[in-house]
């Protein structure tokens, strides 16, 4: 190696005060390092030994291109400045920034290279062009509509999946106005006031909005934008980077929820006013305004039928007489619709299904069938808002709703009819009551003179003729016997009795204690709970008495033996009374079970045992007969059990 030229204490001084730079000397002819500051040993991780051994194309990495001295500039005193590369002794590249310059000393040449290490702005740059490079790309290749706007409201740029959703190719789009060209004009004010704003010192500007633009066929597309200012170095805002989202399937789902949504609202509010329905004509105007209301319901007409004509009408919306609205209920729109029970009607503005007569522009309409189980009561039909058609989900809850509305007259008709046939009812029994009363009177006075006269004989003369006054005398009073039961099955089916609480004790021992005065010989039992309490109308109290009333006096033993038990169900109480008769007649049993029919020639000895019946059934109870063993008769009212008081 070279000794190291001498050069004057300034010189060095001056050279290797810099030390934030790599400072390399090499011998021109020999390319050999002649020297090198601290700094080029730290950066391209060299002792200074080995790097004083090494040559200056090791270093610059130029062995492939000749000599090094045909890279240094050729008029002395000029430097020669560029990027390069040097290497480390491990073959890594470091960027630099380096001049060159020719330096005289004793006769020998030699250059200087003075090198700035710039690996973190080289690092910067690379990496300022990858994010560049990937913007680009993401730009390009973005799902989403990517635009950018000047400030003159032209496009700057616009990526291709922009300018095919908009149906434009990119040139017709690039330079022109935005706003002329998708912005609708209702929206142009609201959209440039988004827009300015980011040029603005007063307003804040608006980072994310969404408003439906146009594409070039006129097709509105709906996006969710996200806008970003532009600027320059200095701050200043040069435009807007809009990056789009279409959401037009989105919004069109959301649309129709929402209309879903208020065709369900519209439709429990009929529903409610259907529930509190008293009145057809009244309930059907309000259903009609109701309907109305709806957004997408331009017009509704209801019309009910009777025998296959218009009979009540009401419209809202439509401003048709009810002359017109007659003549557009043709037999065979109402055949049509009957037939159908849903008859869509493309345009009913014009013939064949004309309902309007004004100047209207064109829109959908349906009709459906009101009714319910084949009867037909009536017509809903509806128009719909132009360019708003009916949706399947639509038409299906209007079926629902006509099937209520049906419903809802077929039960307010079968209302009016149980009202008139109950006031038939009632004034039938007033009037029945009326002649039972002047028949029982005029029955009761004859009988008694006839019983009268019937002892009279009995008394006073014998044989034959007192034995069949006595028989007079009998039947007499067995047909006032029936006359009054008759009197109290007619006085129950006049009385209106609900069902109420009642204390099965306190009856039981009332009656009992009765019977056990009236019929000392009678042996009269009670087993089981009787602190119980049924539900059952008030004549509950009679049924008792009658029940015991026949195994008394039909008996055929000196003293009857007469049992009463109570027995407890889960809701239901059972009264059965025992007795050790002859037992209830055959047919008695069966007409009273409704096996056989009443006919001519039944006497009615059994009309006690029929008001215990209707007693029973109006307590919404049941009542049994079996024979007992070894004789004797059984019956049981089973009676629905009260709620237990606290």
């Amino acid at each position: 190696m070279p000794e190291s030229p001498r050069f004057s204490s300034e010189t060095w001084s001056e050279l290797f005060d810099q030390s934030g730079v790599i400072l390399l000397l090499y011998d021109v002819k020999t390319e050999r390092i002649a020297d090198a500051n601290e700094r080029a040993c730290d950066v391209l991780d060299y002792d200074k030994e080995t790097l004083l051994n090494t040559t200056i194309t090791d270093v610059i990495g130029n062995r492939d291109h000749g000599s090094w001295p045909e890279h240094l500039p050729s008029v002395p005193d000029h430097q020669h400045l560029g990027e390069i590369e040097l290497y480390t002794a491990n073959g890594e590249p470091v960027p630099v920034e380096a001049s060159v310059s020719h330096v005289q000393s004793t006769g020998d040449e030699y250059a200087l290279v003075v090198a700035q290490d710039i690996s973190e702005r080289k690092a910067r740059e690379t990496e300022l062009k990858r994010q560049k490079e990937r913007a680009e790309q993401y730009f390009e290749t973005a799902g989403n509509i990517m635009l950018v706007l000047n400030r003159d409201k032209t496009v700057a740029r616009i990526n291709e999946r922009g300018s095919d959703l908009l149906g434009y190719e990119r040139s017709e789009l690039v330079g022109s106005d935005w706003f002329d060209h998708v912005v609708p004009e209702q929206i142009e004010g609201e959209i440039d006031e988004i827009f300015s704003a980011f040029w603005s010192d007063d307003a804040e500007p608006i980072e994310k909005n969404t408003n439906f633009i146009e594409s070039k066929e006129g097709e509105k597309i709906f996006v969710k934008w996200h806008n970003t200012a532009l600027r320059d170095q200095q701050g200043n805002v040069t435009g807007v980077l809009s990056s789009g989202i279409d959401i037009t399937e989105r919004k069109s789902y959301e649309q129709e929820l929402e209309h879903l949504t208020e065709t369900l609202r519209t439709i429990r509010e009929v529903n409610r006013r259907l529930v509190r329905a008293a009145d057809v004509e009244t309930t059907i105007a309000d259903i009609a305004e109701i309907l109305h209301n709806h957004s997408s319901f331009h017009c509704v007409i209801i019309a009910l039928l009777d025998d296959d004509q218009v009979d009540f009408a009401y419209e809202s919306g439509t401003a048709l007489t009810s002359a017109q609205i007659r003549a557009c209920h043709s037999e065979e729109y109402l055949r049509s619709v009957r037939k159908q029970d849903l008859v869509r009607i493309e345009d009913v503005t014009v013939p064949p299904n004309q309902q309007h007569f004004g100047d209207e522009p064109a829109h959908e309409g349906v009709a459906l069938s009101i009714g319910y189980d084949s009867q037909t009561y009536g017509v809903l039909t509806i128009h719909f808002t132009p360019d708003k058609p009916p949706t399947a989900e639509e038409t299906d809850l209007l079926e629902e709703l006509t099937d209520d509305m049906g419903f809802m007259i077929h039960g307010l008709k079968l209302q009016a009819e149980r009202e008139r046939l109950a006031e038939d009812l009632q004034t039938s029994l007033q009037q029945m009551q009326v002649i039972d009363r002047v028949l029982r009177h005029n029955f009761n006075n004859e009988m008694n003179v006839i019983k009268g006269h019937a002892e009279t004989i009995r008394e006073t003369c014998e044989g034959d003729t007192a034995e069949s006054a006595a028989t007079i005398v009998e039947e007499s009073e067995q047909l006032l016997t029936t006359v009054n039961k008759e009197r109290e099955i007619t006085k129950l089916l006049g009385e209106q009795q609900s069902p109420e609480p009642i204390e099965l004790g306190e009856i039981i021992d009332r009656v009992v204690a009765d019977f056990r005065e009236r019929y000392p010989m009678a042996q009269i039992s009670v087993e089981g709970p009787t602190d119980r309490r049924i539900r059952a109308i008030g004549s509950i109290e009679q049924a008792l008495t009658e029940l015991l009333t026949n195994a008394v006096i039909h008996s055929d033993r000196v003293e009857p033996s007469i049992a009463v038990t109570i027995q407890t169900r889960d809701d239901t109480v059972a009264i059965r009374i025992a007795d050790d008769g002859p037992g209830i007649p055959a047919m008695e049993r069966k007409i009273l079970t409704e096996e056989a029919e009443i006919e001519p020639l039944y006497h009615g000895s059994g009309l006690g045992l029929w008001l215990v019946k209707l007693i029973v059934q109006n307590s919404n109870g049941s009542l049994t007969f079996e024979e007992n063993e070894p004789r004797g008769s059984i019956v049981t009212m089973k009676l629905p059990k009260a709620a237990e008081q606290n």
